[in-house]
C-alpha cells in the first residue's frame, strides 16, 4: 500500500518518476542486464570496442525479446492485431530496456576514452549502476509518494544488486 505523503517532492522528481512509473521494470532490466554482460566480457576482452559491441548485442537481443514477448502475450489476452502492428507498438513501449543499459555503456566509454584501462573503466561503469539503479528506484518512489526514508530503502535495495555486480566483476578479474 502507498503512503500518502505529506512532505513536498519537487516537480522535477515527479515528471521523471512518473515516466518510470509506467514501466519500470524495463530502465531497470536493461541497466541490470548491461552491468552483467559488462562485468563478465570486461574481464576477458583485450578491446573496449569487443566489449561494447557484445553489450549492445545482448541489449538489443534482450530488448528484442521483451518487444516480442509482450507482442505475444497480448495476442491472449484479447483479440489482438496482427503481429507486426503489435511488434511495432511495444518496440516503442519496450524502449526503457534501451535506456536502462545505454548509460553504463557511455560511462564505460568515456572512461576508457580518458585513459582508464578496461578494468578501471569497467568498474567505474559498475559503480554508476549502484548509483543509476539506486537513482531510479529513489525517483519513481518519491514519484509515487513514498517517504523519503521508505524511498530510500527502496533505492538501497536496488543499489545493492549493483553491488554485487561489482563482486561479481571482482571474482572474475
Amino acid at each position: 500500500m502507498i503512503e500518502n505523503v505529506p512532505d513536498r517532492v519537487h516537480p522535477l522528481v515527479l515528471r521523471a518518476g512518473r515516466l518510470f512509473l509506467r514501466d519500470i521494470g524495463g530502465p531497470v532490466e536493461g541497466t541490470i542486464v548491461t552491468a552483467a554482460v559488462l562485468a563478465v566480457v570486461a574481464s576477458h576482452s583485450e578491446r573496449a570496442v569487443r566489449v561494447v559491441i557484445a553489450c549492445a548485442v545482448v541489449l538489443v537481443v534482450y530488448w528484442l525479446m521483451h518487444v516480442y514477448l509482450h507482442a505475444l502475450r497480448e495476442q491472449y489476452d484479447r483479440a489482438a492485431d496482427h503481429l507486426h502492428v503489435r511488434l511495432a507498438r511495444h518496440a516503442g513501449l519496450q524502449i526503457g530496456v534501451l535506456a536502462g543499459g545505454v548509460p553504463a555503456l557511455v560511462v564505460f566509454l568515456c572512461a576508457h576514452w580518458s585513459g582508464l584501462d578496461l578494468t578501471g573503466a569497467a568498474y567505474l561503469a559498475l559503480s554508476w549502476t549502484v548509483v543509476q539503479l539506486g537513482a531510479i528506484v529513489y525517483v519513481t518512489s518519491r514519484a509515487a509518494r513514498l517517504r523519503r526514508g521508505r524511498a530510500f530503502a527502496e533505492s538501497l535495495v536496488a543499489s545493492l544488486i549493483g553491488v554485487l555486480l561489482v563482486v561479481a566483476k571482482a571474482t572474475l578479474h
